[in-house]
């Protein structure tokens, strides 16, 4: 069942006290250009449609199967939302990499910050461990 739709991304309850986020556009830059991350669309919307209605200890699984640009103001926009799902006591898991942004973020060592698997699957299933 879907329980949001935006520009940018669907939203789906996997079950479990589990979501999905689902981006729908292989290029997301041009919402991200020159704003501030807060005052930016995407994240306007992300904030709005997720951040507001997750509970506590609920873990939000974001998919970027079909995003092919990955630039470094996504990957602070990111850091914003793990911010504020933390505050929330809500966990982030990252997943469906291709293997050009997976190379750029193992530059930035974000497997440091942030839990990422290949797959929504194995998303779900880092999930159901708490």
């Amino acid at each position: 069942m879907l329980t949001a739709k935006g520009p940018y991304f669907l939203t789906l309850p996997l079950g479990d006290g589990v979501r999905a986020v689902r981006f729908i556009h292989p290029d997301l830059r041009r919402q991200l250009d020159g704003a501030a991350i807060e005052d930016c669309e995407l994240y306007k919307d992300l904030e709005k449609q997720v951040i507001r209605s997750v509970p506590a200890n609920e873990a939000v699984i974001m998919n970027f199967g079909l995003v092919e640009r990955f630039p470094t103001a996504f990957y602070q926009l990111l850091m914003k939302f793990r911010e504020e799902l933390r505050a929330k006591q809500a966990r982030l898991i990252l997943c469906g990499f291709s293997p050009e942004i997976t190379g750029g973020l193992a530059v930035l060592q974000a497997d440091r910050i942030f839990e990422i698997t290949h797959t929504e699957e194995q998303a779900w299933y880092k999930a159901q461990v708490r």
